[in-house]
């Protein structure tokens, strides 16, 4: 089994790349001057001469392009050019602080196990927690809120109508009483013509 010319970390048949330290792993045979002395990386021709430097160098990872990548997978240029306080606000995103621990209660999700957690006892899974200060009975997820008595409305009267618009009302009824009579005035003349009209 090879060992790593910078680290001396054992290295698999067919790795081009230390997994520990990051070097480049040069095959038996592809290169003239290759390390035969894997073990004592003292020795090897070709190696980074200081090896306690080896964690400020970055890991080259194989597959993405002409772009270089650090440990954490942050592209070089990006990161020299990036503001610290940018870096660190990345940082946080991705880990939890202590504070936020303590704020989430131990990752609980749901009310109930906040609360369990916070007194430090178990509770029987029907027992219902009482409201927290503050809150109002009706806003607690999962209860059902007390019934109230149903509240009596009560409808305002219609305003009275205006001088106008009675006697446009009053127009309007004697319009419809009109043809009401003319209708009958026909019928009646009908009749009363109908036995001088031939063929009714």
């Amino acid at each position: 089994m090879p060992y790593c010319p910078n680290c001396g970390a054992p290295v698999k048949a067919g790795e081009r790349y230390c997994f520990s330290c990051g070097t480049k792993i040069v095959p038996v045979g592809e290169s003239a001057g290759q390390n035969t002395n894997f073990g004592n990386p003292e020795y090897c021709e070709g190696c980074p001469e200081n090896n306690t430097n080896r964690d400020d160098e970055r890991l080259k990872t194989p597959g993405f392009g002409s772009n270089e990548y650090d440990r954490d997978g942050y592209e070089r240029e990006r990161m020299a050019n990036t503001d610290k306080s940018e870096l660190d606000e990345r940082n946080r995103r991705v880990s939890y602080d202590s504070e936020e621990m303590s704020r989430r209660e131990g990752m609980a999700r749901d009310y109930e196990s906040q609360e369990r957690y916070r007194r430090g006892e178990e509770m029987a899974p029907d027992q219902p927690l009482p409201p927290p200060a503050g809150v109002p009975q009706e806003q607690i997820p999962g209860q059902i809120p007390p019934q109230q008595p149903p509240v009596m409305v009560r409808v305002p009267a219609k305003p009275k109508r205006s001088f106008l618009s009675s006697v446009a009302k009053i127009l309007e009824i004697l319009v419809y009483l009109g043809f009401i009579g003319a209708a009958l005035a026909a019928i009646y003349l009908l009749y009363q013509f109908a036995d001088s009209i031939p063929g009714i």
